[in-house]
């Protein structure tokens, strides 16, 4: 007797017996919704009780290509940006758009105390390289030496941010377009096996 081994997996109505993965093909919709910020979670932040009337919109927290998409680039874009309000521009930038709010609010969280001086250190290196200013090693940079040197991190964090954006958006797209090419095109294979062995 056969056995099915297709890889990738097939789908629920391959009629060969064996092991069916068929969740596999599926766009992982219900993992992001375990481990991103429930509606309930971002109404509770501080200073999004202004906005609850906009969060109504169910636009707002839809898992599809595009929402995802540009939520990614949103939290990617702004978590570059050196001010302890990235939340909540983010959050304004998905309203607007009707982004993915969950995802966009998210992102943002990337920087923290630890990933700071990592991210920030680069960014700064860029953009006073393109201002023509002293370089510091990496080894004197502080968060000090950061503060006294706004604008040359201003510039490289907008570098940075505004390329991951762009990088993050087009591979979610691409991923998801080819995601849903690819299990039509396993459907309708295990459909065409289906077909043969009916015969």
């Amino acid at each position: 007797m056969n056995v099915c081994r297709m890889k990738p997996p097939c789908f629920r109505d391959c009629p060969i017996p064996g092991r069916h993965n068929y969740r596999q093909l599926v766009m992982p919709r219900k993992q992001l919704k375990r481990v991103l910020p429930t509606a309930v979670h971002i109404r509770g932040m501080w200073g999004m009780s202004r906005f609850s009337h906009w969060l109504k919109d169910e636009n707002l927290w839809h898992i599809n290509r595009r929402s995802v998409s540009l939520g990614v680039g949103i939290g990617l874009f702004f978590c570059y940006w050196p001010i302890p309000v990235q939340m909540l521009l983010a959050l304004v930038a998905a309203i607007a758009i009707r982004a993915n709010l969950p995802i966009s609010v998210a992102l943002v969280w990337v920087t923290n105390p630890l990933t700071v001086l990592p991210m920030y250190a680069p960014a700064y290196l860029l953009g006073a390289w393109l201002l023509d200013q002293p370089l510091h090693s990496i080894s004197e940079l502080t968060f000090a030496t950061l503060g006294r040197n706004l604008e040359a991190l201003w510039l490289g964090c907008l570098i940075i941010g505004t390329m991951l954006s762009i990088t993050g958006w087009a591979l979610v797209r691409a991923y998801w377009h080819w995601h849903v090419q690819h299990s039509w095109h396993l459907r309708k294979r295990a459909r065409a096996q289906r077909d043969s062995s009916a015969r």
